[in-house]
């Protein structure tokens, strides 16, 4: 017997905009652009991100599942163009509980012209969703450079939302004569799609 009936599928994308300022330097503006299909197929282009006038773009495939604790990954690979041309290898990771929520986006990027130029980093996120529109929590972003000390850098961050929109702030080495702010504006949606599910019961 053949069995056939209605799934839905959603599809989604967002546009990302961070502006990096720190003291009297120029700010600057970090674009993300991503989208994944009812499938869990990844795509996700950025600007500035690896190196200043570099565009990566990157694919991969999300796998998730939804309970108490909930959890995506996302494994990726990509490519870049620009001040820095090569390759980046990377992995975006979200786990949360109730209203406590932890992200990761780590990647491991090379230049195919410069066999020093490379780099592992990772920014990580755990934060506590106080209020439907409002959460607050702490952040850590680690670079190591080839051959060179890994900088560690702790920061805080506060995020609003309405409807589609969210804005994140941070500020990093707030104790510090360096300290810098990273504000984002963020517009996410979805779309939810049919799809034909077949079963077959013998």
């Amino acid at each position: 017997m053949l069995l056939c009936s209605n799934a839905a599928g959603q599809a989604g994308g967002g546009l990302e905009h961070y502006y990096y300022v720190a003291g009297r330097e120029i700010p600057a503006l970090v674009p993300i652009v991503h989208f994944n299909t009812s499938t869990d197929w990844y795509g996700e282009a950025r600007y500035n991100y690896e190196d200043f006038n570099t565009l990566s773009l990157y694919g991969g495939k999300t796998f998730s599942k939804d309970g108490t604790w909930s959890y995506s990954a996302t494994p990726l690979i990509g490519g870049m163009i620009g001040s820095m041309n090569g390759g980046s290898l990377g992995l975006n990771f979200d786990v949360d509980r109730g209203k406590m929520f932890l992200s990761s986006q780590s990647q491991y990027s090379f230049s195919a012209e410069d066999r020093m130029n490379k780099y592992f980093f990772t920014w990580s996120e755990m934060g506590y969703q106080a209020l439907p529109w409002c959460y607050a929590g702490v952040a850590l972003q680690q670079t190591s450079m080839h051959k060179q000390t890994g900088i560690w850098e702790t920061g805080y961050m506060v995020g609003f939302s309405f409807k589609q929109w969210t804005i994140p702030l941070y500020v990093f080495s707030i104790s510090k004569q360096e300290r810098y702010f990273i504000l984002g504006i963020n517009w996410e949606w979805q779309n939810r799609e049919k799809r034909i599910q077949t079963v077959v019961y013998e």
